[in-house]
């Protein structure tokens, strides 16, 4: 679905029994750190990268206790929510990870997404009466990271016996490749979503065009002698667009948290070296 390298691992809870909606996401250390290794191992080219989390839930809490890799993220989370209700999806972002900030987090198809992809209808006709936005398609839910009492005094011991060695990584003013990583994606993005919007404008091009002739008591173009005109097109599934409008929304929104924490460095760095 998205370009950038990340990780995806969608839920498959061995209880089906319980019909309730989950309202939290428990996982397991271990299970991040598989899911980091394998971003690190195989999405070092830029894919991304897939694999299915194991768990169980405890009343309205769903407990992520195991991962291993699998070799498209909205195909299969629809199978496994319209088979097992409780199934999430976790995302990885290794970019935003390097800079300081673990990112996780856990979504699920929404119940108007999941409607419409049983419908497998995507028309500009049926989204407007749905209601579906690209901001509705996915839900997040709360997730919370636990450790168990020997993996904790573990990581105890290890940071009393790791060197402390001065540094100053935190004073770091570079943010600029994570800004540039996210930019270009972001111009990827966009003209996929210009080709997509020319597609969409040529079909109702060439709906335009016969009833024109229609309304004007000409009989109207054929599909070949449209085809000598515009390039031959169904009526396209907006799927897509749902998908890349939301990629770029994303896109959109991390440049600009990081691009203000960017000013704000350089801002103060300014006002010391000017004090200099």
């Amino acid at each position: 679905m998205a370009e950038r390298n990340r990780s995806s691992h969608s839920e498959k809870s061995s209880s089906s029994a319980s019909t309730s909606r989950i309202d939290n996401v428990q996982v397991d250390g271990l299970v991040v750190l598989k899911i980091i290794k394998h971003c690190q191992d195989e999405g070092s080219a830029g894919e991304p990268v897939q694999g299915v989390l194991l768990g169980l839930i405890q009343n309205n809490q769903l407990e992520i206790t195991n991962c291993f890799p699998f070799p498209t993220l909205l195909d299969s989370q629809f199978s496994y929510q319209s088979s097992i209700e409780e199934s999430v999806v976790l995302i990885y972002d290794p970019l935003k990870t390097a800079q300081g900030m673990l990112s996780v987090k856990v979504f699920r198809l929404s119940n108007k997404m999941m409607a419409m992809y049983k419908e497998s209808e995507f028309s500009a006709e049926r989204l407007a009466k749905s209601g579906l936005s690209f901001e509705a398609m996915f839900e997040e839910i709360p997730l919370e990271i636990r450790n168990s009492s020997l993996v904790n005094a573990l990581l105890c011991e290890i940071e009393v016996l790791s060197p402390h060695t001065q540094t100053k990584d935190f004073l770091s003013l570079s943010t600029g490749s994570y800004v540039e990583k996210n930019v270009r994606l972001l111009m990827e993005s966009v003209d996929e979503l210009c080709q997509d919007a020319n597609k969409f404008n040529n079909y109702l091009r060439n709906q335009t065009e016969n009833s024109t002739r229609q309304h004007r008591g000409e009989a109207p173009l054929s599909e070949e002698d449209l085809n000598k005109i515009y390039k031959p097109l169904q009526s396209p599934s907006r799927l897509d667009y749902l998908l890349l409008s939301q990629q770029v929304n994303t896109y959109c929104k991390q440049v600009n948290q990081f691009s203000t924490q960017s000013f704000g460095k350089l801002f103060l760095s300014q006002a010391l070296q000017d004090k200099e």
